[in-house]
């Protein structure tokens, strides 16, 4: 059977390419008293999927991690209350198998599953989601990342032991959506007790998902297997692995030695690559736009980025075209907005700030921040308009496009110190 390649283009500045296959090898090579099976259209249980980790998370707790690598791996052991549909996006029952919204939009009503239960074995109830919003919502918790799509969420109350109600204090379009998939269930028999900012379990993580943590090796490789006591349907796959490989190049080469079943290719290697026959052999391809962005955030404490005007000229002062057709091969978006750029809710009347070097530095006189003591960088009340970025070492096109911005903030009176960390470390400064 072939594997398949999934490449995805990013939208704004960066160039996602994901690869997935259909089936992969057995991390065991069988006996060769083994025969193959013939291939079927007939789905069947079975086999390990081997997937590239770019990065390590610290921990698989997502209340307390704003960690995409942590999110992929916990949905997985984790259930919510209702889930999507692959194929219409529409919520469909998960732990919760019916709910009902009140006219006002103000309450949310939940009627659980009798027959779910943890991996350990402990039935999951309504006091487990009482617990899980409590904790949530608990200001000594790291969670407000999260907390912040709950403020107008006012109370949560246990109407028997699989009935639980939401009240809002105002109509919110995402409310249903933030109660039926970002409210992970944890277990309160387990993070009950001691501190959840730093429980033991958040790295060995209990949920009640379709697979169970097996396995975690430091550096190496995370591995998950199904949960035979899943109460919906269980996954065909047996086991998922995911190798951590931090390295682009090495990850290719376990790639084409089919030691990986799945890879993101960066926008060099999908050009190189994806037309040689020797590649395309093996892999089937697939390119298409993901949900999802890249971007500078600016800590608005600062008093360099307080000021709107300085912030739109630090954008005036990035090339994103030039960083989209040089580094990343023009597979890629400039977007305005959070949303999706191929769903309704993004609107195409806005434009983006344009790459315009003699407005910026407009702006930035305007707003006060000039040269005076005439040492090459702008500053204002005798604080110097310079600042340090932080980068994830693992990615040589954000420290590409790091490069080609600090020529352009030089040119312009702006002093920008770019510092590679390693994704743990980048994230504890993100948090902190």
């Amino acid at each position: 059977m072939r594997r398949s390649v999934l490449k995805s283009a990013a939208v704004v500045t960066v160039l996602f390419l994901a690869l997935c296959c259909c089936k992969g090898p057995a991390l065991q090579p069988p006996s060769s008293s083994e025969k193959s099976e013939p291939e079927t259209d007939v789905p069947v249980d079975g086999d390990w999927l081997v997937s590239r980790l770019p990065n390590e998370p610290a921990h698989l707790n997502v209340f307390l991690l704003s960690d995409g690598y942590a999110s992929r791996i916990s949905a997985l052991i984790q259930d919510s209350m209702l889930e999507r549909d692959n194929e219409t996006l529409e919520l469909i029952p998960g732990i919760a198998e019916s709910y009902e919204v009140s006219e006002d939009h103000l309450t949310y009503t939940f009627h659980l599953r009798h027959d779910v239960r943890f991996s350990d074995g402990v039935p999951l109830t309504a006091h487990d989601v009482k617990f899980s919003y409590d904790i949530l919502m608990d200001p000594t918790v790291d969670a407000l990342h999260i907390r912040n799509y709950f403020m107008n969420v006012a109370a949560c109350d246990v109407l028997d032991d699989y009935t639980v109600r939401f009240t809002c204090k105002e109509p919110y379009f995402k409310t249903l959506i933030v109660l039926s998939e970002d409210l992970r269930i944890f277990p309160k028999h387990i993070y009950g007790a001691g501190d959840f900012n730093t429980h033991p379990n958040n790295r060995n993580l209990i949920g009640s998902g379709p697979y169970i943590l097996e396995r975690w090796d430091t550096g190496q490789q995370i591995i998950l297997t199904r949960n035979e006591n899943y109460w919906g349907k269980k996954p065909r796959l047996l086991k998922r692995v995911y190798k951590i490989v931090t390295d682009d190049n090495a990850a290719l080469q376990m790639l084409e030695k089919q030691d990986l079943d799945t890879m993101g290719l960066t926008p060099d290697q999908w050009v190189a690559r994806s037309d040689k026959p020797s590649f395309t052999a093996k892999f089937s391809e697939f390119e298409f736009y993901g949900p999802f962005y890249s971007y500078i955030g600016w800590n608005l404490r600062q008093p360099q980025f307080s000021d709107k005007m300085v912030r739109r000229a630090l954008t005036m002062l990035l090339d994103r075209d030039l960083v989209l057709e040089t580094l990343y091969h023009g597979y890629g978006k400039t977007v305005t907005c959070t949303f999706f750029i191929e769903t309704p809710e993004y609107s195409h009347d806005f434009q983006p700030w344009p790459f315009d070097p003699v407005e910026a530095r407009r702006l930035l006189d305007e707003a006060g921040w000039i040269d005076s003591d005439k040492d090459g960088v702008r500053d204002k009340d005798g604080v110097r308009l310079a600042f340090e970025l932080l980068l994830i070492a693992a990615s040589p096109e954000a420290e590409q496009t790091a490069t080609f911005y600090k020529e352009e903030l030089t040119r312009a009176g702006i002093s920008m110190d770019i510092r590679m960390l390693e994704w743990a470390t980048f994230i504890e400064s993100i948090d902190k």
